[in-house]
């Protein structure tokens, strides 16, 4: 059976992740000297107290602009990389031509767009958060719904690295072995 994606889809992938890559970058020059450590380390701070620590000495730098110009953008950003990675979920396992992983393929592209979702989500948290007093339940939200997105996405990832090195593995053998049978049959003609 043949599982190939048309062109223009191949091409909207494409798109999606020089896109994403370059809101990455964008993002990253927009809001320096703050960078995605600091940033993750508030999505993944456990506590009111963590929080709080991680906002202190964000005033006292005077990031909080930033921060929240930081968690603004990514609201881009979400739609971008959900799409590009819900996207190489399946053209990717598609060029493995494996039906276990293209069926596979299928099932993780529509779990990624929750981790836009959840992404959106924690967002809203986090500028909760920066609003004013630190409570627990959005620094909870925040942690939960940030730790379910870095999951999926890990994870998504995972798959689409694999499904690539498999499907270029596979093309090697594969010509490598059609490459022996036809010189055998050269072979065979010959003698």
């Amino acid at each position: 059976m043949d599982y190939t994606y048309s062109t223009r889809l191949k091409r909207i992938f494409a798109i999606g992740v020089v896109l994403t890559l370059a809101w990455m970058i964008v993002m990253g020059l927009s809001v320096k000297p703050l960078n995605s450590k600091q940033i993750v380390s508030f999505e993944l701070a456990k506590t009111p107290e963590a929080a709080s620590k991680i906002i202190k000495e964000w005033e006292e730098k005077d990031l909080i602009v930033k921060v929240k110009k930081s968690i603004y953008l990514d609201f881009g950003f979400l739609f971008l990389y959900s799409s590009s990675i819900a996207l190489g979920c399946l053209v990717i396992s598609a060029f493995t031509q494996n039906h276990f992983l293209i069926q596979t393929g299928s099932v993780v592209s529509l779990i990624v767009p929750f981790a836009g979702l959840f992404d959106v989500i924690e967002n809203l948290a986090m500028l909760k958060t920066l609003s004013g007093e630190v409570t627990m339940l959005p620094v909870a939200i925040t942690f939960w719904f940030a730790s379910i997105k870095f999951f999926i996405v890990v994870v998504s990832l995972v798959f689409v690295i694999s499904c690539l090195i498999f499907g270029v593995v596979k093309k090697i053998v594969g010509n490598k072995i059609v490459r022996n049978k036809q010189i055998i049959s050269f072979l065979n003609v010959m003698f």
